[in-house]
């Protein structure tokens, strides 16, 4: 019974660590996501594509405003990454994590026909304001070589300037957020306990066929027991 329970926990707390994002994504009902793809069709569009960007103004947190007025918002001098992205709808994104009203999201855009950029990942935080949900944070987090490139090449950028702008120089490795920080540790707990888990029952299982064997003569050979 105790091997058993072990077994029960290891197999919990594995569910607990991997099955975290997919549980999260669940919190997020068919309203919120029709309301998240309007945000980000209008964001995309307007903000980082730079065509009419005041229409994306109330789209926006304050604080990624800034305290910009509409008029200096529509001016196209705003914290969000400029982009020729291709297309005008962007339902494809990825749930990264959700913590109470804010959520974490993965955006990949394609360049529009004719761009010498190629596909840039993004990484997209929303805040939710009653039904709505709003963009509080928009940037790159890595980019991708041409389609047409000889050569793959993808580079992560770890920094970035004023008004979404890359900061001269900062290429490099990004950082992992502290929100998921404890999954390697969870990860490698769970191995541990399993490696553990598993010498348990093999030297049970040992001890058990020795004290069953313990006592016994070995059998009389055959050609024995015929001299008799």
């Amino acid at each position: 019974m105790k091997i058993a329970a072990r077994f029960s926990c290891v197999a919990v707390l594995t569910a607990l660590v991997l099955g975290a994002p997919a549980a999260l994504a669940a919190r997020l009902t068919h309203a919120d996501r029709v309301a998240i793809n309007a945000t980000l069709d209008t964001f995309v569009n307007h903000a980082v594509k730079r065509q009419d960007p005041g229409a994306s103004y109330f789209v926006v947190t304050p604080d990624l405003r800034n305290g910009m007025s509409l008029k200096s918002w529509s001016s196209g001098s705003i914290p969000a990454y400029p982009y020729p992205a291709r297309g005008t709808k962007f339902h494809d994104w990825t749930f990264s994590y959700r913590d109470g009203n804010e959520l974490g999201i993965g955006l990949l855009l394609m360049p529009r026909r004719g761009s010498k950029l190629g596909p840039y990942q993004f990484s997209v935080i929303l805040i939710r304001h009653g039904r709505r949900w709003l963009v509080d944070q928009f940037q790159p987090v890595a980019t991708f070589t041409p389609t047409n490139a000889k050569r793959a090449k993808v580079t992560a950028v770890s920094d970035f300037g004023p008004a979404g702008q890359p900061a001269e120089g900062d290429v490099g490795p990004t950082h992992v957020s502290s929100k998921y920080a404890f999954v390697p540790f969870a990860l490698l707990g769970v191995f541990v306990v399993g490696l553990a888990a598993f010498a348990l029952v093999t030297t049970v299982r040992n001890r058990r066929l020795i004290g069953s064997e313990r006592g016994k003569l070995p059998a009389f050979p055959e050609r024995f027991r015929r001299q008799r």
